[in-house]
């Protein structure tokens, strides 16, 4: 589990608040790396914390989703909890 800044976890956001759509833009940037499994990623954002967690095949595909979300403008902190399997 790595920490970085750029989860505080919530089970719920609306779409239309901040938390909502800093969640939606975390998805798109997660499904816009061409590895189809990174959309199965789940993200939880509360204040600007996201949380990723999941499973997936490689090391490589977990650098990528981190590496997606932290690049999403609004990410403050970063908690990478995918599971490589």
């Amino acid at each position: 589990m790595s920490m970085h800044p750029k989860t505080h976890t919530r089970p719920s956001v609306d779409a239309n608040t901040s938390d909502g759509k800093l969640l939606q833009r975390v998805r798109a940037s997660l499904a816009s790396t061409g590895y189809p499994q990174l959309q199965e990623i789940r993200a939880s954002v509360h204040e600007g914390f996201v949380a990723l967690r999941g499973c997936v095949a490689t090391y490589h595909q977990k650098q990528v989703a981190q590496e997606a979300a932290k690049s999403v403008d609004g990410v403050e902190i970063l908690k990478n909890e995918i599971v490589v399997r």
